[in-house]
C-alpha cells in the first residue's frame, strides 16, 4: 500500500499504541507481524511523544505505588481529566504505509477499531 499522511488526535494515537502492543502478542503470519513492525516504526516519534506527555500527566497527577508504576487514583481523577482531554484533543500529523492483516487474525473488535486507520483486514476470496 502507499504511505498515507493523515491528522489525527494524540487521544486516537494513544489508543492505537495500546491496540498495537496488544495485537503484537495475537499469533499471525509472519508477513503480518513484519508489517506491524513497520507501522509502528513508522509511528514510532510521534507515538513516544504522545505516551511521554501522558506518562509526565500521570506522574503530575497521580501516585507511585510500592511496585513503582504510576497511577492516578479515583479521588484524583476530575482534577486530572481536563490536561488529559487537552491531551487527547491535540491534532497530530503522521505519515504511515497501512497494513493489511489476514481476515482469521483472532483479536477483539476494540483492537481493530482502535486501528481502524492504520489497518484493514483482508477478506477471504
Amino acid at each position: 500500500m502507499k504511505k498515507q499522511k493523515v491528522t489525527i488526535t494524540t487521544g486516537e494515537l494513544l489508543q492505537a499504541n495500546d491496540a498495537l502492543i496488544q495485537l503484537m502478542q495475537v499469533e499471525m503470519p509472519l508477513s503480518a507481524g513484519y508489517a506491524l513492525r513497520r507501522l509502528i516504526n513508522q509511528l514510532g516519534p510521534t507515538m513516544e511523544a504522545a505516551v511521554g506527555s501522558k506518562n509526565a500527566l500521570v506522574q503530575k497527577h497521580g501516585e507511585q505505588d510500592q511496585a513503582g508504576s504510576w497511577a492516578i487514583p479515583l479521588n484524583k481523577l476530575a482534577k486530572a481529566k481536563p490536561d488529559l482531554n487537552e491531551l487527547d484533543a491535540i491534532p497530530v500529523e503522521v505519515e504511515f504505509e497501512p497494513v493489511t492483516l489476514p481476515g482469521y487474525i483472532k483479536g477483539s473488535v476494540a483492537i481493530i477499531v482502535a486501528l481502524e486507520k492504520f489497518v484493514a483486514i483482508a477478506t477471504p476470496s
